[in-house]
C-alpha cells in the first residue's frame, strides 16, 4: 500500500501519480513496467518514487485498488436492486461491469491483469511469503468481479468474491487470484433464490463460488475479445442451472 507521504500529498499530485500509474501498468505487463517511465509522467523524482511505494507490486496494487473502488460499488447496488435472488444480482453486476467497460479508463488495467499480471503477482506473492501487504480483495464477505489473490480466477470467488467480487478486496478473484480467499465468506453471505432463503452453507458456498468463478471467466471472455451476448448468454444459462438446482435441493418434498 503507499506510504502515509503518498497520502498526504495534495490530491492533484496523488492524482496525477495514479494516473501515471494507471497508463504505465496498462500499456506494459508487470515484468515490462519501468520506474523510469512512470517518474517522468508524473514529474517526481526516482527517490521520491520509493519514498511513496515499496517497489512497482506496491504501486501496481495501488492503482488496481483504485480501480477496484469503482467496481465494488457496483456489487451492493444490484443486490439492492435484486433483493429476492441473489444469483440475478451477480449475473446484472457482471453485465453493468462488461458494458462499463466500453468507456472506462481502466479496460486496458483489467485485461492486462487477467491475461498477464495476476500470475505475476502470485509469483511475486510466493516468493515474498513473509511479506504483509493486503492484496486489493473485494470489501465485506462478498465476492466481487476483480480479484487480486494471485492465484484463482476471475472475479474470483470471492474476490471476487461474486466478486466485490463482492467484497473490497479486490476484486480481485479474477484476478491476480481476483479470487484469493473469498471462499471462507461464502457461507456467511445469504443467498436468495426465486425469493426462496437457501439455508444449507454446503449449497450456499458452492453456488456462490460457482457463480462467481462463471462471473471472473464470462468477463475475462469478453476482455479477451468475445462477444458480450454470447459470453453473457452462457453465464445466464449457468445460473438457470444452479437456481433450479438449488430450488430442487431445498425442496423438502424431493428428497
Amino acid at each position: 500500500m503507499p506510504s502515509e507521504t503518498f497520502l498526504h500529498l495534495p490530491a492533484a499530485k496523488r492524482a496525477v501519480i495514479t494516473t501515471a500509474l494507471l497508463d504505465e501498468f496498462s500499456a506494459h505487463p508487470l515484468s515490462e513496467a519501468k520506474v523510469s517511465r512512470i517518474v517522468v509522467a508524473s514529474r517526481i523524482a526516482r527517490g521520491s518514487f520509493y519514498v511513496y511505494f515499496t517497489d512497482l507490486f506496491d504501486a501496481y496494487r495501488h492503482v488496481l485498488d483504485t480501480a477496484l473502488a469503482q467496481v465494488d460499488a457496483g456489487l451492493e447496488r444490484s443486490l439492492r436492486d435484486h433483493p429476492d435472488d441473489t444469483l440475478e444480482a451477480i449475473y446484472a453486476y457482471t453485465a453493468d461491469f462488461i458494458r462499463g467497460m466500453d468507456d472506462s479508463p481502466y479496460r486496458r488495467l483489467f485485461t492486462m491483469h487477467w491475461l498477464t499480471n495476476q500470475y505475476e503477482l502470485a509469483v511475486h506473492r510466493d516468493h515474498n511469503a513473509g511479506e504483509t501487504a493486503q492484496q486489493p480483495q473485494p470489501t465485506g464477505a462478498r465476492p466481487a468481479i476483480i480479484h487480486t489473490s494471485a492465484t484463482h480466477q476471475p472475479p474470483d470467488p470471492d474476490a471476487a468474491s461474486p466478486d466485490g467480487h463482492m467484497n473490497h478486496a479486490s476484486h480481485t478473484g479474477h484476478g491476480g487470484d481476483m479470487g484469493h480467499s473469498a471462499h471462507a465468506g461464502y457461507g456467511d453471505m445469504p443467498v436468495l433464490v426465486r425469493g426462496r432463503t437457501i439455508t444449507d452453507a454446503r449449497l450456499r458456498r458452492a453456488a456462490l463460488s460457482a457463480a462467481v468463478h462463471e462471473s471472473h471467466r464470462t468477463a475475462k471472455d469478453v476482455l479477451g475479445g468475445e462477444p458480450a451476448h454470447t459470453a453473457l448468454d452462457r453465464f445466464a444459462a449457468l445460473l438457470d442451472l444452479l437456481r433450479a438446482g438449488l430450488v430442487h435441493s431445498s425442496n423438502p418434498s424431493t428428497h
